[in-house]
Order: C-alpha cells, then sequence, then structure tokens
C-alpha cells in the first residue's frame, strides 16, 4: 500500500515496526482484521538490544505456524556460568525444559532484528506489509473512530488521514502516541551507562553456554549469538568513559578485555552502542480508542530478558478482543481487560527487574559484600532443588503469568485442580479414543476451544459452540489429568490467548452464553 493524499480506511492503525508492532500486525491479519502498520524508520533495525525470547513467546510463534522458522535462528541458553569478583561462582542450568508446561526451553537466544524480520515475512504472506518512512503527526479521536495524520518522509511530504476503529501505540520508550495522548510516563533513570556490542571472540566454556560477572564496580555479561565464536556483550561504561559522547571500537575492546572474568581476546566487533536504561510505566494503557504496548507503555532494565516478550504478549492479549469487538461479536467493554489484566503484569516486571538490577549494580558496601559471599552460598543451596528450578522455570520462562483476577477469569468447579482459571493452559496431551494430540497444536486454531473431560456434549451444547464460533475437543480422563487435580469430568474453556478462561464440572455450570452475554 502506497501512501497518498487521500484518506485510507482500515480497522486498526498501528505505530510501529517493531516486534510489538509486527506481531499485533500478523494476529489481526490471521484473524481477518484489516490494519495499517506504519513506522518512521526506512526498515528494520538491525543494531537493536533485546536478545533472548522465552518459553512463552515461542508458544505463540508456534501457534502462528512459525515455530520451524523460529529453530532454525535461535542459539540456545543451556546454562550461564556466574563469576562473582571474577571467580567463578556457580553454574545455573537455565536450558531446563518442563514438559508439563511447556515444550520449549526458558530462554532461547534470538535477536531483536531477526524477530522483526520474521514477523514482517509472515504479515507479507498475510498480505500486509509496513509503510516506512511514515511518521504520526496529530489524533483526532471521534465517536466510533479515530483518524491518525501521517507525514511520509520519502520524495516530498505527504500527509495521509488514516482512518481505523482504533489505533495502537506500539512505538517505543519515546512513544508519539503516548504523547499525543498526554499519558503520564511515572518512574525514572538508572544513573549509569551501558553499553551493547556483537562481538567475535573465542571463549573456552562450552557451547550454549552464557556468562555473567558482576563485581564491585563493573558488571558484563555474554550471550552466545547464531554464527561461531559469535557474542552479544552487554555491560557498563566504567566511570572513566561515562562523560563521553562517543566511545570508539578500540576504548570498548578493553574495557571488554579488562572486565571479562578470564582472558579474552576481542577478534572483530560488527557494530556497538551506549545508552541509559529507564523504569517507567504508563498510568493506563488505554484511553478512548488508543492503546499502547509494549515499551510504549512500559520499560524495564534487561534483567531476566522479559522486556521484548511483554510487549509480544501484549499484543497477542489484545488482539484476539479487537478482533470480538469489531466484529460485534463482545462489547467494548471487553477492551478494558487489557488494561486490567497487562498493567499488573508490567508493574511485577518492573519491580523484579529493578530489585535484580540493583541488587547486580550498587556500589553499596552491604549488596558488595551479599553478591561476592551471600549469594553463592545460597545458590548452591538450591541448585539441586527441584521445586526452585521449577520455579525459576516458571517466572524466567513467563509461563507463570496468570490473569486470575480479571472478569474473564470463572472458576466454578468443585474440584481441587492444580491450575485455575486465568492461568495458561497446561501443556498436556489430549486422548480421544484411538488418538493422542497435544493440546497446543489444537489451540493452533484461532479462536476460543473448548475441552471436555470425561464427558460427551450434548446436542444443545453443540449447538451453542457452532454459534459461538467455539472448536469442541473430548478428552478421555488420563494420567495427566488426574496429576492436575481431575477427579471427574470437566468442562475448560480456553481463550485465543491460551489462558483458562472458565472451569467448571459440568455443562450447567458451564454456561456459554451467559458468559459470552457478559463480555
Amino acid at each position: 500500500m502506497d501512501l497518498s493524499p487521500n484518506r485510507i480506511e482500515t480497522d486498526v492503525i498501528i505505530i510501529g515496526a517493531g516486534p510489538t508492532g509486527l506481531m499485533a500486525a500478523c494476529q489481526l491479519a490471521r484473524l481477518g482484521i484489516r490494519s495499517v502498520i506504519i513506522d518512521k524508520k526506512s526498515g528494520i533495525n538491525h543494531q537493536s538490544r533485546a536478545l533472548l525470547v522465552t518459553a512463552r513467546s515461542r508458544e505463540i510463534y508456534d501457534q502462528m505456524g512459525l515455530s520451524d522458522s523460529i529453530s532454525e535462528n535461535v542459539s540456545p541458553v543451556d546454562n550461564i556460568s556466574v563469576y562473582l569478583n571474577k571467580k567463578k561462582a556457580l553454574q545455573l542450568n537455565i536450558g531446563i525444559r518442563r514438559e508439563a508446561v511447556s515444550e520449549f526451553p526458558c530462554f532461547s537466544v534470538l535477536e531483536q532484528s531477526v524477530n522483526e524480520s520474521l514477523l514482517r515475512a509472515h504479515l507479507k504472506n498475510l498480505g500486509n506489509d509496513v509503510l516506512w518512512m511514515s511518521e504520526l503527526v496529530r489524533i483526532d479521536q471521534q465517536g466510533d473512530f479515530i483518524c491518525a495524520e501521517v507525514v511520509h518522509s520519502g520524495e516530498g511530504a505527504v500527509v495521509t488521514e488514516i482512518r481505523g476503529a482504533y489505533l495502537l501505540g506500539c512505538d517505543g520508550a519515546n512513544s508519539t502516541v503516548r504523547k499525543l495522548l498526554g499519558q503520564d510516563f511515572p518512574g525514572g533513570t538508572y544513573p549509569r551507562r551501558f553499553f551493547v556490542a556483537d562481538v567475535f571472540i573465542n571463549i573456552e566454556e562450552g557451547e550454549n553456554m552464557a556468562i555473567a560477572s558482576p563485581a564491585s564496580y563493573s558488571f558484563i555479561a555474554f550471550f552466545p549469538m547464531k554464527g561461531k565464536n559469535r557474542y552479544r556483550v552487554l555491560g557498563n561504561i566504567p566511570d572513566e568513559l561515562s562523560d563521553k559522547t562517543f566511545i570508539s571500537e578500540q576504548e570498548l575492546f578493553k574495557v571488554i578485555e579488562t572486565n571479562a572474568p578470564f582472558p579474552l581476546k576481542v577478534s572483530q566487533m560488527s557494530w556497538h552502542s551506549n545508552y541509559l536504561l529507564h523504569h517507567r510505566c504508563a498510568t493506563d494503557f488505554q484511553k478512548g480508542r488508543c492503546f499502547l504496548l509494549g515499551d510504549a507503555a512500559h520499560i524495564h532494565s534487561p534483567a531476566g530478558g522479559q522486556g521484548m516478550n511483554t510487549g509480544l504478549q501484549d499484543a497477542f492479549n489484545l488482539c484476539w478482543k479487537l478482533d470480538l469487538v469489531i466484529r460485534a461479536k463482545a462489547s467494548s467493554r471487553l477492551l478494558a481487560t487489557y488494561h486490567s489484566e497487562r498493567y499488573p503484569v508490567a508493574q511485577a516486571l518492573l519491580r523484579s527487574t529493578d530489585r535484580v538490577f540493583n541488587f547486580l549494580m550498587s556500589r553499596k558496601k552491604v549488596a558488595v559484600m551479599c553478591r561476592s559471599y551471600l549469594a553463592p552460598w545460597i545458590s548452591r543451596l538450591f541448585l539441586n532443588n527441584k521445586r526452585i528450578e521449577h520455579r525459576v522455570f516458571n517466572v524466567f520462562s513467563q509461563t507463570n503469568i496468570c490473569y486470575d483476577e480479571s472478569p474473564l477469569s470463572i472458576n466454578s468447579s468443585g474440584q481441587r485442580l492444580n491450575f485455575k482459571a486465568g492461568s495458561k493452559c497446561p501443556a498436556l496431551w489430549i486422548y480421544s479414543g484411538k488418538t493422542r494430540t497435544k493440546i497446543y497444536d489444537l489451540l493452533r486454531v484461532p479462536g476460543f476451544h473448548l475441552f471436555l473431560v470425561g464427558s460427551q456434549p450434548s446436542a444443545a451444547l453443540k449447538a451453542d459452540c457452532a454459534d459461538l464460533n467455539i472448536n469442541i475437543h473430548i478428552a478421555d480422563m488420563s494420567s495427566q489429568w488426574e496429576t492436575l487435580g481431575v477427579q471427574e469430568t470437566l468442562c475448560l474453556l480456553i481463550r485465543p490467548d491460551h489462558h483458562v478462561s472458565v472451569i467448571a464440572d459440568n455443562e450447567r455450570e458451564l454456561a456459554l452464553k451467559s458468559y459470552f452475554a457478559a463480555i
């Protein structure tokens, strides 16, 4: 689509073609919802900082049919070696898998630019593409639509009005959408500057090994990238360089080699950047027909590798709701659950990453002593504790995110289950007669899914599901269901974003029509 002085009509306007905006455009296209996605850049940014994809994000990619493409491009991280004051303190297994939770590992390395390239290619296959070099300058919200005035900065300035039902601000930390909406962005900026660099070095720590080395006055980390001896290096700028606006490759070579916990030589650097880190969160993720997603809504330290993934999941949460509202299958009040569900996730992430980051970077004597002596001792105590290992996986893989306080989450079951309404759908095999299927393979079909465990649907339920466009699956009782606490028949309604929406013991308590009328 080319920009022209004429008005463009669409369903959803997306500002920003980073991972979040591209994910939103792809999800909407899968659901048959029209969107126009613009970005003021000339193309994908191949010098981006985000690096890790979590198990939860890989589940989303898998639902989109991109699992093979992702697998071909990821670099696995099985272990992380932690050095404290340049002495190896412990080695953590972060390549653990919890098959009962997700078929994917906790973390994989897949840099942001590759995520963007794969998403854009997928978007083009779905019949849409990004309008590059196009900048938002004005938003005008009307009663039942929104207008975005866009300036194309190619040959000659072309002003275009894009009209849609809703607008998504996916335009990063300096979001124009957020500023035009007058949204507050409270928080702060960490005082020290940091660098990121892609380098070629020979590290003899073994394959698929990440390295973190907090010291008294420095921090540096190495992540293995696709390609031999290629690493992404993150660290803080030393005090003697902190006032320089430009830091040369040779100066960074020296910083990396000096702060590394073992002797190494940087042979080549493909790119580098230095920056300040922020921790901020918008006060509201929705204002009228406009929504804030990803870094436009919340930014935080890179501790835990959660940032890009949280933006992807913002889009995954919102787009199915937009689909139902735009197609008049739900009222607009459904859209309010985007903020009520995703804001607590962002706030919890800000708190946790802030605590971890301050612990790693603090120069206070107490913090330095804890990093040097107490932390390794405590870590070793828990290294072989399966319960702790499982909890670490659930948190860092983002598979523990739960919307149990959401009005969309209803539990009317009397059974003592090991999961609840609002939690991510359990990862298990569905047995039905002689067939066996992974539940997440069934969830690749967009829409709601109803699983009937140990029972058959009545004619009335079949009719309701057909009317509401719900996919029905018959599941035999199995040991996996019993492990989850299922002792008798169970009805399980799964949302399009894989979260459990309704749990009931029978059809009467399920009350599908009442549920959908309420949303």
